[in-house]
């Protein structure tokens, strides 16, 4: 899979829950922005063919990668991708209270 095939999924399955993509071919890379508040970073790692993401976590770029308990798969096929996206989106969801999730669904 290479990095346009990858955003084509996120924009597909995020919509506009995700804004602000940006694209780093050399480390076969995209970041967005989440529900306006999570920076999201995946690649495919072009040695290994695997996925690879988290929530970043500060400045340094550390990553989250556990969801209470869930990890992403490694797998890059679309099916585990989207999977991935699903566990991503969840633990965003329930970090952002109920009215900021109503409002920006109004909004967007």
């Amino acid at each position: 899979m290479d990095l346009n095939e990858l955003l084509q999924i996120l924009e597909n399955h995020f919509g506009k829950k995700a804004r602000h993509y940006s694209l780093d071919t050399e480390l076969n890379q995209i970041k967005c922005i989440l529900y306006d508040s999570f920076v999201f970073k995946c690649q495919i790692d072009k040695r290994y063919g695997t996925f690879g993401g988290g929530i970043v976590l500060d400045d340094h770029e550390s990553i989250l990668i556990n969801f209470f308990g869930k990890k992403l798969s490694l797998n890059s096929d679309e099916l585990s991708i989207k999977s991935n996206l699903d566990i991503i989106d969840h633990y965003c969801r329930l970090r952002l209270p109920n009215k900021f999730i109503e409002m920006y669904n109004q909004s967007y």
